[in-house]
């Protein structure tokens, strides 16, 4: 079943595409115009701390038994991974929309970077792992780098093609004082967003949709 949208003139179609290069060309224009809210992923083993920003955070299921469950995915090869196998545990960083986290999303985006996950403050055990929602380096606003910080260990690791996608079982979750902006990767750039509260047409919207969940 169509859904009729509020507002159908933003839909436009043009033609369908099938061959792979094309298809492959066509899904990066069209994911990089999908707001993807950033995190970076810290993990500790031994003497060695990592850290990824990610932008595949996605809740699970909070059904019990148990806590609440989230994913994530990381391209191989990985040296976050690798740490997340030996430990079993690990930290999402939730980014606030700092300039410090716009910094360190771009850091830690690749493995070459000249901040090491080791410079920031740790988590009490039995996590051990960065914490960048208690820490306001390189950011121009003493504002934390992360508004949240969910503390997991591991459930699940699926491997798919070139990346590894992570399920984990929530531990404990830290929230700061201070919520402010948050950070979304868009159309390739990191973008800072602001927690504002919907409009009524916005709502509207919402209602209207979840009456039309068949497609």
């Amino acid at each position: 079943m169509l859904i009729r949208f509020l507002n159908a003139s933003v839909l436009t179609f043009t033609r369908a595409v099938h061959s792979k290069p094309d298809i492959a060309v066509q899904y990066k224009s069209v994911l990089a115009s999908h707001p993807s809210a950033l995190a970076v992923i810290t993990v500790s083993y031994g003497t060695e701390t990592r850290a990824a920003t990610v932008s595949s955070v996605t809740s699970v299921s909070v059904a019990e038994p148990g806590n609440p469950l989230l994913s994530f995915n990381l391209k191989l090869p990985s040296s976050t991974s690798r740490l997340i196998h030996l430990s079993g545990k690990f930290s999402v960083n939730l980014l606030s929309g700092s300039p410090g986290a716009q910094h360190i999303a771009a850091a830690f985006a690749g493995d070459d970077t000249d901040i090491k996950a080791d410079a920031f403050p740790t988590s009490s055990p039995p996590f051990n792992t960065p914490m960048l929602n208690r820490t306001s380096a390189h950011s121009h606003d003493n504002a934390p780098i992360a508004f949240a910080r969910l503390d997991c260990y591991t459930k699940h690791c699926f491997p798919v093609r070139d990346h590894e996608i992570w399920v984990g079982e929530v531990d404990r979750i830290y929230v700061n004082d201070r919520l402010g902006p948050g950070m979304v990767y868009f159309n390739r750039h990191f973008t800072r967003i602001s927690h504002t509260h919907p409009t009524h047409d916005e709502k509207l919207k919402k209602r209207h949709l979840r009456h039309h969940k068949d497609i």
